[in-house]
């Protein structure tokens, strides 16, 4: 089973379609981008670039857990792992290459900008007008370059491959970029073409209920998704390991309880009921503490001498 963190953004329909052609089975783990929830500790764990999409394949190389973050890492991964779309013809696997780094450099930067442009700079005070179209016309110029090679083959790399899967996304938007799609007659016979594969309309279709395009964003949220810095990024990571380690608190006492006092038979006795418990809170203190308060060893060093296993050893009282 694959793990796809994902929000319904052009790099995110990426993966999900790559996975719906596969047939690779996977679970969606939605990440709020305007929540910041791509900084939470345990996702910097898997990305650490504080970026969609990434995945974790459970049954990855030698059946051992994997995880891959950007986009086109995880595009030659799953057509490594699958055999699918990514060819092992070394010249054929050249051109894919080729295709799928244009789309990652050009593309995808280039058509970003202009969605940034036309869905969010509204949201921020100047005059954007030369941003735009300067990144309109580079747009353009991409669609040309596509528009040529396709009037000499059927896909971009010749066969249906990642490298399509890659720049699909990336130009569903035309209409909104106020692009007439019909002047690149081979680009709307190659687009026309993957729109009406059923697994690239599933794999659109992943998550399509959280789309906003820019809409009813929040101050904070602008801010969280266009404000970054280092420094931004330092702080805000810093905030989501408080975050993350109050909330876990109650989830170590939780199941540390349920481990250590369980449900013995014969019933227990107050005193030893009494000191299960006791126990039960001593390890959520130590998980607590080993996870969240290394910066402090003196004080997490106190608790983790006692652990999960040697006090949840079955009592005799």
């Amino acid at each position: 089973m694959i793990d796809l963190y994902y929000a319904p953004t052009p790099n995110g329909w990426k993966i999900s379609i790559m996975l719906e052609e596969c047939g690779l089975p996977y679970t969606v783990i939605p990440i709020n981008l305007g929540k910041g929830e791509q900084f939470k500790p345990d996702f910097l764990k898997i990305s650490p670039n504080n970026r969609m999409p990434a995945i974790v394949d459970h049954d990855g190389i030698d059946g051992k857990p994997i995880s891959v973050f950007e986009s086109g890492a995880i595009l030659m991964y799953l057509g490594e792992k699958s055999g699918q779309f990514f060819s092992q013809d070394a010249r054929e696997r050249v051109k894919v290459l080729e295709w799928l780094f244009w789309q990652i450099g050009g593309l995808g930067p280039m058509a970003g900008q202009v969605s940034h442009f036309v869905n969010y700079a509204p949201n921020f005070p100047g005059d954007h007008s030369y941003s735009e179209k300067r990144y309109k016309n580079e747009y353009d110029r991409l669609l040309g370059i596509m528009d040529n090679v396709l009037s000499e083959r059927e896909y971009l790399a010749g066969d249906y491959s990642i490298a399509d899967m890659a720049s699909f996304p990336w130009v569903t938007a035309y209409k909104r970029y106020e692009v007439d799609l019909d002047r690149f007659s081979n680009v709307r016979r190659w687009f026309d073409d993957l729109k009406n594969r059923p697994a690239v309309r599933r794999g659109m279709d992943v998550g399509k209920e959280a789309r906003n395009f820019g809409k009813g964003m929040t101050k904070e949220s602008l801010k969280t998704m266009f404000g970054q810095t280092a420094d931004s990024i330092k702080e805000q990571t810093e905030e989501r390991k408080e975050d993350s380690s109050r909330r876990s608190l109650p989830k170590y006492i939780s199941e540390s309880f349920k481990k250590i006092v369980g449900e013995p038979k014969p019933p227990l006795s107050i005193n030893s009921f009494v000191f299960r418990f006791n126990m039960s809170l001593v390890s959520a203190f130590s998980m607590y503490a080993k996870n969240s308060l290394e910066s402090q060893p003196n004080f997490s060093a106190i608790f983790t001498r006692i652990s999960l296993d040697d006090i949840s050893k079955p009592l005799d009282q």
